[in-house]
């Protein structure tokens, strides 16, 4: 290993009361020249040494004070926040102040804090392995490096990611070290190969670098220990006996485990700790494990089996040789098979095989799946998992803390590295943001309890017409009929009276049809959507169970290739008697949308700046393939960008004075941006504002360009983080003892410099609710708009902001409920054909 020309870090402290010196300095208000000395600075002050981060309490407050150093930092910069082109060096608006509506409470969420010692510092080195080598190979070789008498003396001083990255407490005492190691492969008397190694040191940054060594030092522990099993680089597995778990089905069983994760709050280091769950297979005899899998088509088998690790139960030496054929058997080494006529297996590769009988082979433990799993397997994933909120609390104290490193007894490198834990959850405060009033036709309101409503004797806002449409009962092999043809007759009618009682328009349906489909993909099914297509307005259809498959391959040929709106509805649930016209008043909802109408409203006065009509609200999505989709899915990997928003974004502009009837274009333009990456929130200002403004710059006139219209605001929408919160008392929970819906937290797990809050607007049914987080990566709107007052009962733009976002989750047209992702996202993530999308708008 090498390490070049570097230091510890000093990194300079902006004038702040001298009572808070210990907070973290990025927080603090500073010009961009200032910060671009402050990086000049530590460029010069580099001397020779590792690459560190020196002195982490200078960085983070000891202080549990959180609140009062949060209070004393929003005065420090409340001042400039009327400039509305303020901005830090990453080009994110800074905090406003933070919200006071609502009820007050103090809840409990899912970290602990993480404390270092004062003189602690923090040295940095890369690790490079030659020849190249990959997978398991590479984590065993770095492993046997930190084995080498080379690295003896620095045993506990340590910690890797077992790829590329060193994490050492002291200075390594060379400027280069070269470790030889012998590797051996599975039957090799001789080494194969032999690795060098060297690394680079590299200058760590501030956060961001902090915070990756950090949880290179607690992913060491989980990596490196016998009894547990790592998912990528954040999620955690005990291999004990004693760990939850429970069979799915078909070889595979569920194991409880945790996920962690350090993050920079303000002024404290937070560990993020959440359960987690992870569908594993069975640790068994091989033939055990295949018959549990229940199917013996080789090709199948072939990929549920593929690269499995086994170990062999039949040799009392290592004996095979790669390219060893053993035919079918009854015998090996003497060792009688009880069943002989199972199988062999690979356990080589296709280039140099290795057959051996299944009976001589048991499946490793802690091996994950990776396919995706099937009905069965993933209801039975959902029945284990959904825990309640006190439950997963308890776990993440009680096994939670130890499974991933942060108990000294059994993580000796936390005593070394001189890391404590503050023992329990931290507490934070939060809030309870009171729902809207929903209006009906007639001005008739319905008071939402528990963050949902009824529709009873009320009809929706707009009611739609609907002249030309039609039922089609779909049938499968092995899936019984849930009518016959006079009872379906009598069903639609009796659905037909629901529709105009809740307020739809809809005449007298077509006589209705019935197919049979031998499968899914039965091209039967594209000729009777296609003629549905070119003949109706609607199509109504009724499944005979809830077949996913199906279900997805009706809505890709309706609305993506012939463009035709279609209803599904599972017919056993539409000929159950008792609740059928609630259950008839919730498939109205789509049909009332999809037709154009408007289900509900919520009073003008909870909109804001969208009641005065010069607001455009945009959602944009992409759509993440699940594990197992098919390679051709619709996907983003490496890149979350949205191309062509120019051209997007210019024909909602014709929309909006079209269908929207407005004579000028929008002065602001609220986007709500779904799908984003922590590490992307760049990206979305660099690549997609600047496509948002080519639309205008294309459509608006002169003149309203000249004023810098319009203005924009982007809010980033994540409901991928693993952030929880848990009420403290009972008053504060709702029946299914989660925190209420409206449940807002602006501070205690965020920083201060950052624009964001987590929001809870829906009511989860069951399991633990997740809050969706908001972060605002750029304000020209409510900055400018309310730069010299802010309208009562509002205290600052951030009350606002967090307002507008609660009140419309209430807006979602398909259902009776609050929504737990602001609704412009919530429908941006709908695919929809060229005749479809101008009806496909609910807002």
């Amino acid at each position: 290993m090498s390490r070049p020309n570097a230091t510890d870090l000093e990194l300079a402290m902006t004038a702040m009361p001298e009572d808070f010196y210990t907070s973290i300095h990025w927080a603090s208000e500073a010009t961009e020249a200032e910060v671009e000395e402050d990086e000049v600075m530590e460029e010069e002050d580099l001397e020779e040494g590792g690459a560190v981060v020196n002195n982490l309490s200078r960085f983070f407050s000891q202080n549990t004070q959180v609140t009062k150093v949060e209070d004393a930092l929003h005065p420090a910069t409340k001042n400039k926040l009327d400039l509305g082109a303020l901005r830090l060096t990453e080009g994110f608006p800074s905090r406003p102040g933070y919200g006071t509506r609502g009820a007050k409470v103090e809840l409990t969420a899912n970290y602990v804090e993480l404390l270092p010692p004062s003189n602690m510092t923090l040295h940095r080195y890369d690790i490079q392995i030659s020849p190249a080598a990959a997978g398991k190979k590479h984590f065993r070789i770095v492993l046997l490096l930190l084995e080498a008498p080379e690295f003896a003396p620095q045993q506990g001083n340590i910690a890797t990611d077992f790829r590329s990255t060193l994490v050492s407490k002291t200075r390594l005492p060379q400027d280069e070290i070269l470790v030889e190691i012998p590797y051996r492969a599975e039957g090799e008397d001789e080494p194969t190969s032999r690795a060098t190694f060297t690394s680079l040191g590299e200058s760590l940054g501030d956060k961001q670098e902090l915070t990756q060594a950090l949880n290179i030092f607690l992913n060491h522990y989980a990596r490196s220990a016998n009894n547990l099993v790592t998912i990528g680089s954040t999620k955690s597995f005990s291999l004990h006996n004693n760990a939850a778990r429970g069979d799915i089905g078909s070889g595979l069983e569920i194991i409880r485990g945790f996920f962690s994760s350090v993050r920079v709050a303000t002024c404290r280091i937070l560990v993020n700790i959440n359960v987690s769950h992870g569908a594993f297979y069975h640790a068994a005899p091989l033939p055990a494990l295949m018959s549990s899998y229940g199917v013996y088509n080789t090709a199948m088998l072939e990929r549920f089996l593929k690269l499995l690790r086994i170990q062999t139960t039949h040799l009392p030496e290592k004996r095979n040789k790669a390219n060893e054929v053993i035919p079918r058997v009854k015998t090996i080494f003497g060792r009688v098979l009880q069943d002989p006529k199972l199988p062999l297996v690979n356990c080589g590769n296709r280039a140099n095989p290795m057959y051996l009988p299944a009976e001589v082979c048991v499946v490793l433990p802690g091996q994950p799946s990776r396919s995706k799993l099937d009905g069965s397997q993933a209801q039975q994933m959902i029945r284990h998992a959904i825990r309640k909120p006190w439950e997963n609390a308890a776990s993440i104290v009680g096994e939670g803390v130890q499974t991933i490193g942060l108990d000294e007894t059994t993580n000796v490198l936390l005593r070394s590295f001189g890391l404590k834990i503050v023992p329990g959850l931290i507490k934070v405060p939060g809030r309870i943001l009171f729902g809207p009033k929903v209006m009906y036709k007639g001005n008739k309101t319905a008071a939402p309890r528990f963050g949902s409503w009824n529709m009873m004797d009320i009809k929706f806002n707009v009611g739609a017409s609907l002249t030309k449409w039609s039922y089609l009962m779909v049938s499968l092999p092995g899936a019984p009929d849930s009518f016959d043809q006079q009872s379906l007759a009598a069903v639609m009618h009796e659905f037909h009276q629901a529709l105009g009682k809740i307020g739809v328009n809809a005449a007298q349906p077509f006589a209705g049809q019935r197919i049979q489909l031998q499968h899914p993909d039965d091209p039967a099914l594209g000729t009777t959507l296609q003629r549905a297509a070119g003949a109706l307005g609607l199509l109504f259809i009724i499944l005979p169970r809830a077949n996913i498959p199906l279900y997805k391959r009706i809505k890709t040929l309706a609305d993506r290739t012939y463009g035709t709106h279609t209803i599904c509805s599972v017919g056993s649930k539409l000929a159950k008697d008792r609740g059928r016209d609630q259950y008839m008043a919730n498939v109205a909802l789509k049909f009332n949308l999809k037709l154009g109408g408007i289900n509900q409203v919520v009073e003008n006065k909870n909109l804001g700046i969208i009641d005065q009509d010069k607001t455009m609200v945009v959602g944009i999505d992409v759509t993440h393939p699940s594990p197992g989709s098919f390679a051709n899915a619709p996907s983003v990997s490496a890149m979350e960008n949205v191309d062509d928003l120019t051209e997007m974004l210019k024909s909602r502009f014709s929309l909006w004075k079209t269908k929207g009837r407005h004579a000028a274009l929008p002065e602001n333009i609220l986007v709500y941006r779904d799908g984003v990456s922590g590490g992307q929130y760049d990206m979305v200002l660099s690549q997609e504002l600047p496509q948002l403004r080519r639309a205008c710059e294309q459509t608006y006139p002169a003149s309203d360009t000249k004023k810098g219209l319009p203005r924009f605001t982007i809010i980033i929408c994540g409901k991928r983080h693993k952030t929880r919160f848990y009420p403290t008392t009972e008053q504060d929970c709702d029946r299914s003892g989660n925190t209420k819906p409206g449940t807002v937290v602006d501070r205690g797990v965020t920083e201060a410099r950052n624009w964001d809050f987590f929001l809870q607007a829906h009511a989860a049914l069951q399991g633990t609710a997740r809050p969706c987080h908001y972060y605002i990566v750029h304000d020209e709107i409510f900055r400018q708009i309310y730069a010299k007052s802010i309208p009562a009962p509002f205290q600052s733009t951030a009350d606002i902001v967090e307002d507008i976002t609660h009140n419309m989750c209430y807006l979602f047209g398909r259902a009776t409920k609050a929504v737990s992702l602001c609704p412009p996202a919530y429908y941006a993530d709908l695919a929809y054909h060229e005749k479809l999308k101008d009806t496909m708008f609910y807002i």
